[in-house]
C-alpha cells in the first residue's frame, strides 16, 4: 500500500508533484480522411478546435488547462515512425512552450493508454502520474479534485469517468462503476447490463491518474495460452 495511505489523514498529493504525460504518439488517421487541408496536412495535436481561449490547437488547450491547474511536470510521448508526425508536434511545444522545459518521450510504435502507464510507472519522476490524450475537451481544472480524491483512496489507479458525458459523446455509457469496481460492458450497449442499486452508467474521458507500484520477476517463461496456436506450442505435448 502507498505509505501516504497508512495514516488516518492521508497527505493529499500537490498538483507540482505529478508528472503529466500526454498521449501525442498516434497517427491521427480518422482525422486525415478529411478534405479539409489542415486535418490532412497536421499532426492531430496540431490541429486547431475551439475554446473558451478562442481557436488554438488541441495540444495548447492541453497544456494550458494542466498548468494553470498547477501541472507542470509535462512530459509529451510522440512517435519516431514519420506518420505520427512527431518532429512536428516536438518543434512546436518546444517553440511554444519551452519555458515549461517539457520532456519528450519518443516511441518507436504508438502506446496507447496502457504504454503510456508503463512508462509512467518506469520513467516517471514523480511518485504520481497522470495520463492524459490531447484530443478531448476535458475540463483540467478538475484534476486537482481528481487528486484529491485519488489521495484519499486506497487504490494504485483511478480511472477518470463522466457521468454526463453529452449528446456526441464516443462509447456513451460503456463504463459502469461504483466505490468498489469498473467494468466495462462488452456490447456497449449499457441497456443489456443490469445497474444495480449504488451503480451508474459513465463515459471514459480517457484520462487516468497512476501511482508507482513494485513488480517482481519471476525469472522463467510464462507463455500465454489464450489462442488455439499458443495452446498447440506451449501447453500440450500431443
Amino acid at each position: 500500500m502507498d505509505e501516504r495511505l497508512k495514516h488516518g489523514n492521508p497527505e493529499i498529493i500537490q498538483p507540482q508533484n505529478v508528472d503529466v504525460f500526454l498521449l501525442c504518439g498516434g497517427k491521427g488517421t480518422r482525422l486525415k480522411v478529411s478534405e479539409e487541408d489542415q486535418l490532412r496536412r497536421l499532426p492531430k495535436p496540431l490541429v486547431s478546435i475551439d475554446t473558451p481561449r478562442g481557436s488554438i490547437r488541441m495540444i495548447d488547450n492541453a497544456i494550458l488547462g494542466l498548468t494553470e491547474s498547477g501541472f507542470g511536470q509535462l512530459t509529451i510521448l510522440v512517435g519516431r515512425d514519420p506518420e505520427t508526425q512527431g518532429s512536428e508536434i516536438e518543434d512546436y511545444v518546444v517553440s511554444t512552450h519551452g519555458g515549461l522545459n517539457p520532456s519528450f518521450s519518443r516511441e518507436d510504435t504508438p502506446l496507447g493508454t496502457a504504454g503510456a502507464a508503463y512508462v509512467a510507472f518506469v520513467f516517471s519522476r514523480r511518485d504520481n502520474a497522470i495520463i492524459t490524450p490531447i484530443d478531448t475537451l476535458f475540463p483540467f481544472d478538475r484534476l486537482c479534485i481528481a487528486i484529491e480524491a485519488f489521495s484519499k483512496n486506497d487504490t494504485s489507479i483511478m480511472w477518470i469517468v463522466t457521468s454526463n458525458p453529452g449528446e456526441n459523446a464516443q462509447n456513451s455509457g460503456k463504463v459502469i462503476v461504483n466505490s468498489e469496481y469498473i467494468i466495462r460492458n462488452d456490447e456497449g450497449k449499457p441497456d443489456m447490463t443490469p445497474i444495480r442499486e449504488g451503480e451508474l452508467a459513465t463515459t471514459s474521458t480517457g484520462i487516468i491518474v497512476v501511482s508507482k507500484i513494485s513488480f517482481f520477476d519471476v525469472g522463467v517463461p510464462t507463455p500465454d495460452l489464450g489462442t488455439p496456436d499458443r495452446l498447440r506450442r506451449f501447453g500440450r505435448k500431443n
